[in-house]
């Protein structure tokens, strides 16, 4: 999101099931709820499959990178634990359209 002011609101009424649906996804990518929200609307295009598959093309890049640069085991251990949280994502359905 660009750097313009917030200025305006929007209101809409959902059950307490689909906000907690909205939250818990809006938390596994690390986003408030507004945040992702807004997200949805600029980026309706995008679908939850093509930002997970995004995301699965970054730590292979990352992994790529750390291998050929020889770096530290922690490293690697970090993108490693990156990696099972997309998998625990990729095949819990929370994120699936």
């Amino acid at each position: 999101m660009d750097n313009k002011k917030l200025e305006t609101k929007v209101f809409t009424c959902l059950t307490l099931q689909q906000r907690q649906v909205l939250e818990r996804r809006a938390q596994s990518l690390g986003m408030s709820l507004s945040a992702f929200l807004r997200g949805l609307i600029t980026n309706s295009k995008q679908t939850a499959k093509e930002t997970l598959a995004r995301e699965w093309v970054s730590v292979a890049l990352q992994l790529q990178k750390l291998q050929s640069d020889g770096r530290e085991n922690a490293e690697i251990q970090t993108i490693l634990e990156k990696l099972k949280q997309l998998i625990q994502r990729t095949t819990s359905g929370r994120n699936t359209d």
